[in-house]
């Protein structure tokens, strides 16, 4: 299933993160946790980047994918994100039940009830046959 681009938000700063409101699958994501300002892994999941659109794929069914580039302005963003993504080798993956007011790395994590973790990047060439 598709998440739509309203309901993305993409950030490559401090460490590139991937916010969905309200994805497909959402509980099968554990619990965002933190401990000493390391975040969780998400066991199972991998994340294929791209600009189009990116897929957030985990254990058995659950996974979705994500809007991209919605435009040139988007299409900047998102490169930055890209880059940031590749350079760090995954990205952080944080699900939330509604848009946050604070788009804030330290205000996501401490989000109640806010699922996903460190997700590793699937690069493209990994995935060439």
């Amino acid at each position: 299933m598709l998440v739509t681009r309203e309901n993305v938000t993409y950030a490559a700063e401090p460490i590139p993160h991937l916010v969905v409101v309200a994805p497909p699958h959402m509980d099968a994501l554990p619990p965002l946790t933190v401990r000493d300002g390391v975040v969780s892994n998400c066991a199972g999941w991998n994340l294929a980047a791209r600009l189009a659109f990116s897929v957030v794929d985990g254990p058995g069914e659950a996974g979705f994918m994500v809007q991209g580039a919605n435009g040139q302005r988007d299409a900047k963003v998102m490169l930055q994100w890209l880059e940031a993504v590749d350079k760090a080798g995954g990205a952080l993956v944080i699900a939330l039940e509604s848009q946050p007011q604070d788009l804030s790395l330290e205000h996501l994590v401490a989000i109640p009830n806010a699922r996903g973790g460190s997700v590793p990047f699937l690069p493209p060439e990994s995935m060439a046959d």
